[in-house]
Parts: structure tokens; C-alpha cells; sequence
């Protein structure tokens, strides 16, 4: 059933015609009147601001038409005898439409052409909010240079989590409009300059049926691209110790002594060069660039060097034939080296992971006519992550990570005119991506924070996922006002092993989305937006690694006290085999959004956003034991000695335990008799109301400012909630699963306040730009690790509810400064950015792990104790509440850039 879906929605897009599923460009759209509300046909349009000129015409109904048009600053001019001519400024974002109006005024067609305003900045013909950070937000607010980091700034985005989706693992990380991320983890893989970035479009809230892969946000990376004209930057950024502050408080200090010793930036350096213009006059453009960079750090503790150097470079050409087609290429090539701490003894182990990526893409565009465009896309990377100790001693861990992605995007646009005006767009999607892992301890086995114990853990595993997805999606304008966008999306999703191994995950996840915009008043500058959608998680191997063959167990053993002399006494603890399956009516992971709101362009620029949205996962992954079966007991609450229910594991053994990869929606837990203990639930909702008001730069100036009202909540962190390394999984244990699990989520920020300002003095040629976010704590709560493996398989348990508590707010302020000058060879500017300008001392994480009183449950029986806490710098358990990381202090970084 699920290939005739695909092939079905497939053979409706190869019919009508392929190109890009994920489009990066957008489209200009329009009436022209003779300003008494009678539409002219015949109207010349001119469009201007790319390599070339393109014109259309106005049909009997006074509309036109530009798709596709590359995301950019344009000018619209309209021309007809009898009439005057006028034009329209409009900037065209990533992948959206701008509605570009005119009325002409009666006059000869030879007059002078006046310019008579810009185009409203609202999309009238999808649902969706966007937050764009554009170049100019780039080149003179102080945000970090990491594209990792970059999405934090957007409203509704904090500590790596997108709109309440998981932190680093639910967001579609997108290079120009196609997936990049860890084909395993979902995390980064593939990184970029800072300067290289023409802009990163920031959405999720009402994403129509093109868009997919995700629970939480989009973060598409656009990189800069030729142009007609040439232009270059030189980048050099430095800091070292000495423009470091100290912010850790004495009282922090006394209770946590590792933060006595921060980790301080030693030395950074961020080189960058590039170029960009014509190869052939409007014909074949061309972008290059280099970057070397080296952070060097004193890491917290004891040991004094770390450093990550990163050189990579980026080509690409774009060749522009004929006015209707355009052909791009890109290729990037990146080689992180970095030395940090390692895994096992962090004092005095360093490790090397070397990181080389390559990555590349092939795209073709074509336009039909005024009326439709095709674009065909081809993309990949290839990567591996090689970490070794430089000392190898036993337990040092070596690791062996490889991961490669090829994806081919296929789809059409089409504009109709029947019953209304429809905007479709129909896509296929075909990836194919891999993911080998593997790891082990040399001399077999590794310490843990419990000194009476060493384990045993390795893995070696191959991971291919294949995805193919369709895609069907209508922009219907029923009325001048009222616009209908539909779509369906459905995305079939396969895991496997090595080759020659079965299948062990395969499912499809359908997608329908429903949108409704209504433009409020003339000339498209109110719209109120309603949508809902269902979206799903991307392909990623970590859902079903588990049920692949390779991961050793992760046994323990008790270190022998009395051992015969030269030797290591060590006895192997009770551990069970865990065999893992995925359950072939698994469901893949996925939410349902609903969202309303609105956006009104105000006067002097500004454009007012206000939206609401709620979010409900509809599908967890997680593991669980059928076979298993638990004793209720009732432990002394070490916080306030109440009661608190827990469970035992009614029978230890040396048997194989099985596991199953499931929605675990309603999963019994049972007593030895049968009876259910209780029931998991895989409860996680998002509610989030956003403000925004937008200024792009115009007139020396730009600012946006922002407001979100939000809360996440639910049964678990994470939407993938699987067991590794000895810990079991949030569903595999009645104590995490059932007690105290509902709450708020640790990444929930009720309060989030952002004001990002830049402005320029044109007689002096200073800028200054600054960036200030006030966030009210993330949640946090007190529990603990309980037993030893086999009998509690250290499963957590929360002594109080999720949440329950809640970190101080954070108040931060970042500055740029620049004074520019102006030289033969161009613009030369030297500035200085300084983050954490008031050096807050906030704590960003405390330790909610309670040490074991040597607590026995209520009813005399005996219960298993609870692991040790973290340590402090001499080996000692951290304090409940201990502060376990402080935001980063006062650092001041100077530069220097020269463009032309």
C-alpha cells in the first residue's frame, strides 16, 4: 500500500514534468489596473536586478507573472501606451512569493518611469512564517560565526531547539533547499563559513507539503552566489585570553570547584578570503572562497590545551545560457581537526578526531514560459570522523564514524487559471544515506564514575537508510483575498544493515496540510493565516540502530578489592542480552501543528507578525520489554522522606531479554501475576505564542524585535527515546516511565525576549549593531540513578515531577562596533565584538542528581542504591543544586574585513 502511495503522487509529478522538491527560488506575481479598478491587458512587465532582463505581458485579466525568480532585491517597471509608467521595488525571499500591484495613471509611455514604492513584504499565498536572517544581519550584528549556532537567534529558537522540537536532532539542517545533516543523529555534519552565507531562512510554523523532515524547525543555509558585477572580501577575526573575563562567582565555586577552573579561549583566529563575478558576461558566474580557522582552549580542569582547526574551502558556478535556463554547481570540502578531552579519564586523556567532509551539488532550472518552471537537483556529501587517543592506554576509546548522503530532488511548478488562480507544485524526493559506526575500549574495558566498577561496551555497525517521498501542493486563490493552499506529502522511510542483511525498519508517514490566508484591505499589506499540518521526522538510523547487528552489551564488572598480585581482579555482574527488534507496524515519529495568526506591513518598512501555534506528537519512538515484569515497592522520598512509589525488577537472570522498537503509546507495565502496573504515555505538546516586529535595513538602519510566550511539556525529553550505553531507555523501565514523568521539559523557556538592532552614522562611518536576549531559566528537577545492571539496569527516577524546578533567567548583551574607511582597493573596516557585554554570571545547568542517603524501601525490603553523583575537581559528589555551568563570560574579539 505505501509503494502505491509514492509511485501514485510519483507518476502525477513525472507526468506533469520534473524539478526541485525543496525550491530556493520564489516568484513575482501581480495585477495592473488603470487606477479606477479596470484591469489592462497587454501590459508590459520588465523585470530587473539579476544577471538578466526578463519581461512578460498582462493577460485579459491584468495578470502576470516571474517564476521562478532567485531569491534577491528587484525592480518591477510597467509600460503600455496610453499611460504612465511606474515601477516597484520588492525583495524576493527563499522560496516565497511577493505580490507586486501597479496603477497607472493616464500619460505618454515615454515619461520618465516613476518609482512609486516597494512591494509589501508578505507572502499572500501560503500560510507559513518565515524569519529570515539576512546579510545585512549578518554582516553587522555580532550573532556567533557558526552556522551551528546561528538558528538560536530566531524568535521561537533557543539552546538548539526549534519551536519545542528536540534540541539538535528534529530540525531539517538544509544547504540551498536539500538535507545535509547526520544521517544517524540528526545533528550537524557539513559546515560552512559564516561568510559564505547569503542568508539562513528560519521556518517551521505552517510549512506547506514541500517542505518535510522535521518535528521541530527548518534551518536552510543559502550560500552566496555570482553576479554581474565583481566583488571580494578579506576577513580576519582574533581573540585570546586576554579579552576573556572571569564570571564564575566564589559562591558557585565553593560548591561546584570545577568551575574554578572555566574553560578560557586561549587563542582564536578566523581567516577568511573570497571572490565572486563574472567568468562570461551574463552568461557564467562564479564564487570561491577559503577559510582557515583555529580556536585554541584551556579546558575546564587540570589539563591546558585543546585546539579545533578548521581549513576548507567552497566553489560554485552558475551558467545562464539562455533567459530560461540556469545551470548551478556546487563543491565544498571541509577538514576539522580537533584535540579535546577524551571520553573515559578527562584529566589527563587527549584525544585527535580528524573530520574531512566533501560535499556537492548539480542543479538545472527551466522556465516555461511565463507559467511553469522545472528544476532537477542532485546532491551529496561524504564524511568520516576518525577519533584516537594520542597516548593509547588501556580504556582509552577509539572510535570510527563514516557518513555519506546522495539525494535527487524532482518536481514541477505550474500556475493555472480555472476556478480561481492555483499555484501547484509536485515533487519527488530520493535519498539514499549511510551511516558506519564503530567503537571500542582499548584493552576491552573502561572506568565509570563509579569506582568499584569497569566496563565492557563496542560496537560495530552498518546503518543505510532509503527514503523515497512524493509530494502534491495547490496555492489556490479562490478569490483576489482568499487564498486555499493544500497539500499531501507522504515520505516512505527504509532501514537496513550491511548488505546481504534483512530489512529491519520500514514505514510511511503521510502528510496532509491545510492552509487558509485572507488578505486584509487593498494592496496585500494585512493577511490573517490559518493552518494545519502534519509533519514527520526525517530518516534517521538512530531510530532503528539497535535492532542492527554489532553492539556488543554493556556489561559491568566489580573490581576485585583483594586481586592476585600484577593482576586485575574483576567479576562480571548479572547482565542480560539484549536483543533488540523494530515492530513492523512501527510508526515513524511525528506531530500535528495548528496554527493562527496574522501580518500587517506597517508604515516606515515595518512588518508586524503574531501567530500561535500548538504542537501534539502523534508518534514516539521508544523501546520496550514485553517479557519484563516488575515488583511495586515504595521508597522514603530522600527530599522530604515521603513516600515514593518505584519498581523492582521481580527476577534477575542470565536469559537473553528482548526488546522491541515500538510506539510505546499505552504500553503495560506487568507484575509477576500479569496485573498492569500502569500504562506509558507518550504525551508532548508545544504551545508557543510569537510576536515580531521587522525592520530590514534600509535608510542606515534595521532592527527586529521579538516576543514568545511558550511552554513544552510531556511524558519524555526526546520524540526518539531509545536506551545505549547501560542506561535504559525512557520506556524500557516502569520508574522512568511511569514516575513523575509528566511535566515541563528542560528546554522549556516560558519567556523569550530578542532585540537585534544595527545602525550606521553616514558622515563618521561608524556601525554599530548590538543583540540582547532576555530568557526566563530552563527546568530542571531533582532524581536519581538507581541499581546496577540486571537487576535495575540504571534506569532514572525522578523524585519529583519533570520540571519541577526552574533555572534563573538569562540576560544577555552582545555589541558590534565598526568604523569603516574608504580605500582604492575598497571598503576597509575595523571592528570589535564583544559578547556578554555586562560578563553575567547566570547558571545555565544545575546538578539535580541526589546522593544516596543509603535509603531502603518503606516496607523493609531491600532496594537497590543510587549510582554516584558527578564529581567535583578531588573526586568528591556534587550537591544537590550545585551549579554544573555557567554561560560563557565577557569575550571580546577584534577584526578587520576589506570588500569591494
Amino acid at each position: 500500500m505505501r509503494s502505491r502511495l509514492i509511485i501514485g503522487v510519483a507518476c502525477l509529478c513525472a507526468c506533469a514534468s520534473p524539478g526541485l522538491a525543496q525550491r530556493q527560488s520564489g516568484s513575482i506575481v501581480g495585477t495592473v489596473d488603470d487606477g479606477q479598478g479596470n484591469r489592462l491587458a497587454s501590459v508590459r512587465l520588465v523585470l530587473a536586478g539579476g544577471a538578466l532582463e526578463r519581461s512578460a505581458t498582462t493577460d485579459d485579466n491584468g495578470r502576470y507573472t516571474f517564476a521562478p525568480v532567485d531569491p534577491g532585491a528587484y525592480e518591477v517597471r510597467a509600460t503600455i501606451s496610453g499611460f504612465a509608467p511606474r515601477a516597484r521595488r520588492v525583495v524576493v525571499p527563499v522560496a516565497a512569493e511577493r505580490r507586486v500591484d501597479f496603477s497607472l495613471p493616464p500619460g505618454t509611455e515615454a515619461a520618465p518611469v516613476e518609482v512609486v514604492g516597494e512591494a509589501p513584504p508578505i507572502d499572500t499565498s501560503t500560510a507559513r512564517f518565515d524569519v529570515p536572517i539576512t546579510q545585512e544581519m549578518l554582516f553587522r550584528l555580532p550573532f556567533a560565526r557558526s552556522t551551528t549556532e546561528l538558528p538560536n537567534v530566531a524568535p521561537g529558537v533557543h539552546d538548539d531547539s526549534l519551536f519545542g522540537g528536540d534540541a539538535g536532532t528534529s530540525s531539517a539542517l538544509l544547504l540551498d533547499g536539500v538535507e545535509f545533516r547526520d544521517p544517524s543523529s540528526g545533528n550537524f555534519f557539513v559546515f560552512l563559513s559564516y561568510n559564505w552565507l547569503d542568508q539562513v531562512q528560519v521556518m517551521g510554523p505552517g510549512a506547506p507539503a514541500e517542505f518535510g523532515l522535521f518535528t521541530g524547525g527548518i534551518a536552510n543555509s543559502v550560500t552566496r552566489s555570482g553576479g554581474p558585477a565583481r566583488s571580494g572580501l578579506f576577513d580576519v577575526l582574533y581573540g585570546d585570553h586576554h579579552l576573556q573575563s572571569d564570571n564564575v562567582p566564589a559562591s558557585a565555586a565553593l560548591l561546584n570547584p570545577r568551575l574554578g577552573q572555566p574553560e578560557q579561549r586561549t587563542r582564536s583566529v578566523d581567516l577568511t578570503a573570497q571572490m565572486s563575478g563574472p567568468l562570461v558576461r551574463d552568461r557564467l558566474f562564479f564564487f570561491a572562497g577559503v577559510q582557515w580557522r583555529r580556536i585554541e582552549t584551556d579546558p575546564e580542569g587540570p589539563r591546558t590545551d585543546s585546539t579545533n582547526t578548521a581549513p576548507r574551502g567552497l566553489a560554485s558556478l552558475r551558467y545562464q545560457p539562455t533567459a530560461s535556463d540556469t545551470f548551478r554547481a556546487l563543491l565544498e570540502r571541509d577538514d576539522i581537526t580537533l584535540r579535546r578531552f577524551g571520553p573515559v579519564d578527562e584529566e589527563a586523556q587527549t584525544v585527535r578526531v580528524s573530520s574531512p567532509v566533501t560535499a556537492w551539488s548539480a542543479a538545472w532550472t527551466r522556465s516555461l514560459g511565463t507559467r511553469a518552471s522545472v528544476e532537477l537537483k542532485y546532491t551529496g556529501w561524504s564524511g568520516r570522523s576518525d577519533a584516537r587517543p594520542e597516548a593509547p592506554a588501556d580504556g582509552s576509546r577509539v572510535g570510527a564514524f563514516a557518513r555519506g548522503r546522495h539525494q535527487l530532488n524532482l518536481g514541477l511548478s505550474r500556475y493555472a487559471e480555472r476556478y480561481g488562480r492555483h499555484d501547484f507544485k509536485f515533487g519527488v524526493e530520493i535519498e539514499r544515506s549511510h551511516a558506519d559506526s564503530r567503537a571500542h575500549y582499548l584493552g576491552g574495558f573502561a572506568p565509570t564514575s563509579d569506582p568499584r566498577e569497569v566496563v565492557s561496551y563496542s560496537y560495530d555497525v552498518t546503518a543505510r537508510n532509503a527514503r523515497d517521498a512524493a509530494f502534491a501542493q495547490d496555492s489556490w486563490r479562490v478569490r483576489d483575498r482568499l487564498v486555499l493552499d493544500v497539500g499531501l506529502r507522504a515520505d516512505w522511510h527504509r532501514g537496513d544493515g550491511a548488505p546481504g542483511t534483512p530489512r529491519v525498519y520500514s514505514t510511511t508517514v503521510v502528510q496532509p496540510r491545510v492552509g487558509l490566508v485572507y488578505t486584509v484591505g487593498a494592496g496585500g499589506r494585512a493577511a490573517l493565516k490559518a493552518h494545519w499540518g502534519r509533519y514527520g521526522e526525517a530518516s534517521l538510523a538512530e531510530i532503528y540502530r539497535r535492532a542492527l547487528p554489532g553492539t556488543e552489551d554493556f556489561r559491568p564488572f566489580g573490581i576485585d578489592p583483594t586481586p592476585a598480585f600484577g593482576e586485575i581482579g574483576l567479576n562480571a555482574l548479572p547482565a542480560e542480552r539484549r536483543l533488540f527488534e523494530a515492530d513492523p507496524a512501527v510508526s515513524h515519529p511525528a506531530l500535528d501543528e495548528w496554527l493562527l495568526g496574522g501580518e500587517v506591513a506597517l508604515s516606515r518598512g515595518l512588518l508586524l507578525s503574531a501567530y500561535g501555534v500548538r504542537r501534539d506528537a502523534v508518534h514516539v519512538i521508544g523501546s520496550v520489554a514485553p517479557d519484563d515484569r516488575w515488583d511495586s515497592v515504595t521508597l522514603a522520598n530522600p527530599l522530604d522522606g515521603r513516600p515514593l512509589p518505584a519498581f523492582l525488577r521481580a527476577s534477575v537472570d542470565s536469559s537473553d531479554l528482548q526488546f522491541r522498537i515500538v510506539d510505546p503509546e499505552g504500553f503495560a507495565f506487568l507484575d509477576p501475576s500479569g496485573a498492569v502496573l500502569g500504562r506509558a504515555g507518550t504525551d508532548r505538546q508545544y504551545q508557543g505564542l510569537v510576536l515580531v516586529v521587522d525592520r530590514p535595513w534600509s535608510g542606515g538602519w534595521l532592527a527586529r524585535v521579538s516576543y514568545v510566550l511558550s511552554r513544552s511539556t510531556g511524558d519524555a525529553e526526546q520524540i526518539i527515546a531509545l536506551s545505549d550505553r547501560g542506561l535504559r531507555g525512557h520506556f524500557e523501565s516502569p520508574n522512568s516511565a511511569l514516575v513523575n514523568s509528566a511535566g515541563e521539559r528542560a528546554d522549556s523557556r516560558r519567556h523569550e525576549l530578542k532585540v537585534q538592532a544595527a545602525f550606521e552614522l553616514p558622515r563618521v562611518r561608524v556601525s554599530i549593531g548590538a543583540y540582547f536576549r532576555s530568557l526566563s531559566g530552563g527546568h530542571w528537577n531533582a532524581y536519581q540513578v538507581r541499581g546496577r545492571s540486571g537487576a535495575f539496569e540504571d534506569a532514572i527516577l525522578f523524585l519529583e515531577p519533570r520540571g519541577t524546578r526552574t533555572l534563573p533567567w538569562q540576560n544577555l548583551l552582545d555589541l558590534r562596533a565598526e568604523k569603516s574607511f574608504a580605500t582604492r582597493a575598497g571598503r576597509l573596516g575595523l571592528y570589535a565584538d564583544v559578547t556578554n557585554v555586562f560578563n553575567a554570571s547566570t547558571a545555565a545547568e544545575r546538578s539535580g542528581c541526589v546522593p544516596d542517603p543509603g535509603s531502603r524501601a518503606v516496607d523493609a525490603q531491600p532496594f537497590l542504591p543510587a549510582r554516584p553523583c558527578a564529581t567535583g575537581a578531588a573526586g568528591e559528589e556534587l550537591t544537590f543544586g550545585a551549579p554544573t555551568a555557567i554561560v560563557a563570560p565577557r569575550q571580546a574579539s577584534i577584526g578587520m574585513r576589506l570588500s569591494f
